[in-house]
Order: structure tokens, then sequence, then C-alpha cells
């Protein structure tokens, strides 16, 4: 992190990010090396969405669209940083990622039932002492 919160972008070829940054151009400072996989393969990596995605909307960020409020289901359509241009019926809306929730917020969830353990005797000759 930089003096002011942001990432460095400089880095050693050994992949570490420089602390400081020599001004003197007398200093060996190696240039950085390139990522070896493109960023459409790095994407796909983390599993980010991709047109033709089911998403739903809900409303998240303070200047969420409207149609967020509804909750309803949408289709990506394409990506543009960290905004979404999904469709919803007809219309198109650009969307902030923050807003998408991937899974459907209307499934009913499995309910496991847990019984509890049964309570162990004690063995033979010993009685149980109440503490109270």
């Amino acid at each position: 992190m930089g003096r002011k919160g942001g990432a460095l972008t400089e880095v050693w070829t050994t992949g570490t990010p420089c602390r400081w940054i020599c001004p003197c151009l007398d200093c060996d400072q190696p240039a950085p090396t390139a990522p070896d996989t493109a960023p459409a393969e790095r994407r796909a990596g983390r599993g980010d969405l991709r047109p033709g995605d089911t998403v739903w909307l809900r409303p998240k960020t303070l200047g969420c669209p409207t149609i967020c409020w509804k909750q309803p289901r949408a289709t990506v359509i394409g990506v543009d940083h960290t905004y979404l241009i999904v469709k919803v019926g007809r219309r198109e809306h650009r969307i902030h990622a923050d807003n998408i929730r991937r899974t459907d917020p209307t499934a009913t969830k499995s309910v496991i039932t847990v019984r509890p353990k049964a309570r162990p005797a004690p063995p033979d000759g010993y009685t149980e002492q109440t503490l109270f």
C-alpha cells in the first residue's frame, strides 16, 4: 500500500511490491514482469460473471437503481469493470457488482433436524449425584 492507501503498481522481478521508488537513474531497477495469464483467463479462474449467466438483483449500495428493490431475476449481457449490464424483461440496466446475487433468494433451504445426543449412563456401581 502507498502512503495514501492505494496499491503500488511497481513490482520487482521477484513479485514483491516496491516500498520506495528511488528517483535517481543510477540505481539498477528491474522492469516489472508481465503476468503469466491474460486478464480474461484470470477472471475465469475467480469465477466472475459472464454474459448469459442468470443473477438476481438486490439493493446493497446507496445509488442502486430502483429495479434492484424488486429483486428480479436478470441475465448478464456484458461486463464493464465493476458494473454489469443486465437484462430484466426487455429492458437493460447498468448495475454495480455489489447489487448482484448469484443464488435465488426465494429458494427454500433444506432444514436439517438435529437430535440431541443420548445422555451417557454412569458405569456399573456408580450413581448420579446432583450438584444443587
